[in-house]
């Protein structure tokens, strides 16, 4: 079986340039990947939707809590940059907003030029419920970084309980 398991994944190129060679770690990690459903977190914070739209949507703010932002403009249409950390250049990020709905919702696409051929949907959904605000995050289309090899299964795993 184990051979027949390789030579499915050498057929399918999967993970490309894997310096050992596709293993039975790397099947079940590219299977566990490719059904991963989308990442959904839902929480009520004590605070308005005003309140938690520029925490969104502010670059002074979101840098406070989100990632060390570098290009930056909310605007649908536009790209933003941004590395993991402010101490160091590991792992690129390069995102687009696709949709801006004031004070309700915000998307973009999210991608690792460097590290992967993907592109992923981040949303963020707001609805007001009187002095407080419920916030939505959903990641979906994280199946799309396989290419990056057997290693996304643990940062996906670990991205889970982050959040």
């Amino acid at each position: 079986m184990l051979l027949n398991i390789s030579n499915l994944l050498r057929l399918s190129n999967f993970p490309p340039n894997h310096p050992s060679g596709p293993d039975v770690y790397d099947l079940l990690s590219f299977s566990i990947l490719i059904s991963m459903e989308p990442i959904a977190i839902t929480a009520l914070f004590d605070a308005s939707a005003d309140e938690v739209w520029n925490a969104l949507s502010r670059k002074d703010e979101l840098v406070k809590w989100y990632f060390p932002l570098q290009e930056y403009q909310f605007e649908e249409g536009q790209t933003f940059t941004f590395y993991e950390s402010a101490q160091s250049e590991k792992y690129f990020h390069r995102c687009r907003f696709l949709k801006i709905e004031p004070l309700s919702q915000i998307e973009y696409s999210w991608t690792h030029p460097e590290h992967s051929a993907g592109t992923s949907v981040v949303r963020w959904e707001l609805a007001s419920e009187g002095s407080r605000t419920r916030v939505t995050l959903r990641h979906t289309g994280v199946e799309s970084f396989a290419d990056t090899g057997p290693g996304i299964w643990k940062t996906m795993k670990n991205y889970r309980n982050y959040v």
